[in-house]
């Protein structure tokens, strides 16, 4: 799939601060051990995840009914056999590091420079937060999923990944893939093709999946409209901090961003940008679900500053990658403490009301 940006030339790239692959796949695994030193791991859905990974169409009790919405993960776990309590909570925790370290390490392969200033950028997202503090939700397969769909350049595989997204998490699949091609700079008849072929196959399969389950389940929908009154009056306690959470540190590259650029990329950013901060007002676990929306957006924006024609504009901003190093402890602040506390604590005000 042809990538709306151009990989500058080898001699563009300055090759001074080059790291070495040992060091910087240790320092993506360093900011991950800082991240569950200090957070911990936190499991989630885990009795109803050892019935779907023995048998992806098990029946579940009407509060789990909401999983069947997301085949993809009994599906893979079924596959691979990770059947014990032991087994998921070790796999999800691989599949989370593996999932976020696929960002930093493609923009390494292509130039160890941006590998380093695309490590820095996604720092300062909330997403590794939002994966270790949610083990056992579809969040890993559907980064992985979108990643695949963004870095992807043939047409094939670029429709696996957005039918992938669909498979791991059908609502939020779709908008993420409606908010990709909104960023995109170009279309090509090749492109959106490839997407509606993606989206298709993977509402197809979602179907399948449920056609063969022993009850009829509760959609995200259904669960929506029951309890975003709730949700919302819950989460207007704290609007700026879960507004803030969204985006954490990364405000600061978004927001040079959208001054860099103009005309309509900036007003489709902005419309990426609300449907991302807004829409997940509704849901109980705000940040996890904002994090997930605004993956297009991380995306798109790192790749401004660290591929296109606009790097030197990225050093004229101060968007080196050396002055974005003491930004990472504001990074880690704001995804410790934003959020955390005040969901666990919405969670245990809705099951105890």
């Amino acid at each position: 799939m042809t990538r709306d940006v151009d990989v500058p030339a080898s001699g563009n790239v300055a090759r001074s601060g080059r790291l070495h692959p040992i060091v910087f796949v240790g320092l993506c695994l360093l900011v991950v051990a800082v991240m569950l030193a200090t957070k911990g791991r936190r499991h989630v859905d885990l009795p109803a995840l050892l019935q779907l990974h023995s048998d992806p169409w098990a029946k579940l009790g009407a509060q789990w009914s909401f999983l069947y919405g997301s085949p993809l993960n009994p599906l893979i776990g079924y596959a691979l056999g990770i059947k014990s309590v032991a087994a998921i909570r070790a796999f999800y925790t691989d599949l989370a590091i593996g999932a976020w370290m696929i960002v930093p390490l493609v923009y390494y392969i292509r130039n160890p420079i941006q590998g380093r200033t695309a490590l820095y950028l996604y720092c300062l997202t909330p997403i590794s937060f939002v994966l270790i503090s949610w083990l056992g939700k579809s969040d890993s397969l559907l980064l992985a999923s979108y990643a695949i769909v963004f870095f992807s350049r043939r047409p094939a595989i670029y429709a696996l990944g957005i039918c992938l997204s669909v498979l791991a998490h059908k609502e939020q699949g779709l908008i993420i893939v409606a908010l990709h091609l909104l960023l995109q700079r170009k279309y090509n008849v090749m492109m959106i093709t490839a997407a509606a072929t993606g989206v298709v196959a993977g509402l197809i399969m979602h179907t399948w999946y449920q056609h063969y389950l022993p009850i009829v389940p509760a959609t995200r929908m259904d669960f929506f409209l029951s309890t975003n009154a709730r949700a919302i009056k819950l989460n207007s306690v704290e609007i700026p901090i879960e507004a803030f959470s969204v985006f954490g540190a990364f405000w600061l590259p978004l927001w040079r961003h959208a001054i860099a650029i103009s005309g309509v990329r900036r007003y489709k950013l902005l419309i990426a940008c609300v449907v991302a901060v807004f829409l997940p007002f509704a849901t109980y676990d705000y940040t996890r679900v904002a994090a997930m929306l605004a993956l297009p957006v991380y995306f798109h924006v790192i790749e401004f500053w660290v591929v296109d024609e606009n790097a030197s504009a990225a050093e004229a901003c101060g968007l080196k990658a050396g002055m974005l190093a003491p930004l990472l402890l504001i990074a880690f602040m704001a995804a410790m403490n934003c959020q955390a506390d005040g969901f666990l604590n919405k969670c245990d005000c809705y099951l105890h009301d």
